[in-house]
């Protein structure tokens, strides 16, 4: 069974994966706006993974998703688990 969260904004968990995953702010669409923007989290055979979005990337112009394995100190229960 999957398990969800949503890491809390600000916290070390959210600092790491955004670091981590070293958006590029070019990335920006010129024309929508868009940009990557973080989904949510889910642990399968006990990894946790925070998958990003992005809708409408400006290089390959369809939805793009990113995903980052959570720190080895990530406690879900620190956060909105679902």
């Amino acid at each position: 069974m999957k398990k969800m969260c949503f890491v809390k904004a600000g916290s070390d968990e959210w600092l790491f994966m955004w670091r981590s995953f070293k958006p590029d702010y070019a990335e920006e669409h010129p024309l929508s706006g868009e940009i990557w923007q973080y989904m949510g989290s889910v642990c399968e055979d006990g990894s946790w993974e925070h998958t990003f979005r992005h809708r409408m990337h400006p290089i390959t112009g369809k939805r793009e998703y990113k995903k980052i394995s959570a720190s080895a100190g990530f406690m879900a229960r620190d956060h909105k688990v679902f």
